[in-house]
Formats: structure tokens, sequence, C-alpha cells
């Protein structure tokens, strides 16, 4: 084969692994505070095994099995917060309150622009638990038409809050999405809970995973926050090395931040 052809199948090659890179697209909302409970603003994320086509109206990100049996959709993780009664709503269905999960169910439908930036959307992701005597659930719709729209329901005849749900949160301003630059694969935060609790891991970045974090213009005191709060400019607690040494970055240098 000649050196053309070579370099042919090379372009080829590096086009697939390209085109194959796992991406990460963010969103924050505009949900607003809502009587009895305060929900918002979400913010959230979904990464996806490869980036969305360009020039798409309306593609729905395809399912698939996952390893409970599960038919789930394709994606590497999704993850939407907002202060919400039972936590995170997320791929694992992690609870911040004592409960189990019974069921969770995502859709994600998004159209595109000649360059793959997301132009409109969809999303719905529900989440239903176990608490107590009933069965909480939690559904937050995402919408570039609709705005954004969180209800909580309750099955029980008596559900412990007063008054009982549902409780219903919405505003009719659209969120905004933006594609999160690819994390460096070594580095790991320090996580933490708000209010000063002696919880501390070694985990993965994330814009939703309470992590230490300073302001620069006052490095001294450290907070444990959400990232997806603070400004791109502050710093967040990281390692290279598993959790051996530390250091400090800016937020921005990982992709997160407000």
């Amino acid at each position: 084969m000649n050196i053309k052809g070579l370099m042919a199948i090379g372009l080829l090659v590096c086009s697939a692994s390209v085109h194959a890179q796992q991406t990460t697209y963010v969103f924050k909302s505009y949900l607003n505070l809502s009587s009895p409970i305060y929900v918002g603003p979400v913010t959230g994320q979904i990464t996806l095994p490869a980036p969305l086509p360009p020039n798409v109206t309306n593609y729905t990100v395809p399912n698939t099995t996952n390893n409970q049996g599960a038919v789930v959709p394709n994606t590497i993780d999704w993850a939407f917060d907002g202060a919400f009664v039972t936590g995170i709503l997320n791929s694992n269905f992690l609870l911040s309150l004592p409960g189990t999960a019974l069921s969770q169910n995502a859709t994600f439908v998004f159209s595109t622009d000649k360059n793959g930036a997301i132009t409109a959307w969809t999303v719905t992701v529900t989440g239903s638990a176990q608490v107590g005597i009933g069965v909480e659930t939690e559904t937050l719709v995402i919408s570039s038409a609709l705005g954004d729209n969180y209800t909580l329901s309750f099955d029980a005849p008596s559900c412990g809050f007063v008054p009982c749900p549902p409780y219903t949160a919405a505003t009719p301003r659209p969120g905004a999405w933006w594609t999160s630059p690819p994390l460096p694969v070594n580095v790991d935060v320090l996580y933490c809970l708000p209010g000063g609790v002696d919880t501390f891991k070694v985990v993965p970045p994330s814009n939703l995973t309470s992590s230490a974090v300073r302001n620069p213009a006052d490095p001294r005191v450290v907070y444990c926050a959400l990232p997806s709060e603070k400004p791109p400019t502050w710093q967040i607690k990281v390692t290279y090395d598993h959790g051996d040494t530390w250091t400090w970055v800016t937020l921005s240098s990982l992709g997160l931040g407000d």
C-alpha cells in the first residue's frame, strides 16, 4: 500500500476516534422559588458516549440495557439537582434522605445546529422512592419551549409534610446548555458535606458533587459547596495521586463553576 493510502487510513482512524469522544453537556435553569418548598435553580449535566450529531431535530438519546437489565438512555451518566426533597435525580438514583429507591426513568430529546450545539430540548427525569409509609415521586421536565417544571407527589394518606404534596415549581423561562471541556482523567477532588460534617473522600470532580472550594480573595476560608454554585474563578482542592498530595486549581480549569 502506498503512503497516500496509509495516510487516508490514519485520517479515518483519527476521525473515528474524535467522533467517539464522550462529551458532557451542562445545564442551568431559572426555576423559581415555590411555596411551601424551595426548588432551584436546577443544575445538571449529561455525559454521552459521543457528541450529539449536528443538524438534528428532536433527536432522542437511544436506549440501552444496563447491568441490572433495565432499559435506560445510553449515557455515561446524568444528574440534575435543584434542592429536591429526596435529593439529586441522577443515573444512579442516589437519595440524600433515608429511603429505598424504587424506580427511575429518563428521556433526553435534543435539536442541534450545524456545529452540534444544543438549540432546543425536552428532558424528562422521574424518580420514585419508598419513604416511610408511602412512595414519593419526583418529576423534572426542562424544555426550551415550555420552560421548567418540577413536581413532587406522595401516595400515602399521611405524608409527614404540612401541607402534603403535590408540590410544584415552574418557570416559563428556558434554561441554557453548554459543552463542558473533557476533564483530566487523573484528577480527583475532596468530597465534603456542607455544614462541617466530618465526611471526606476522594471522588471525581463534578458540578453536582459537594467539594472543598475557596475564594482566592480569601484563601484561608474553605467551604463545602457545589461547584455549580460558585464563580468559575473560585478554586477547588484537587489531587493527582488519589489523595496523597493536594493542591488548588480554578473551577474553570476543570470546566466547573456557575
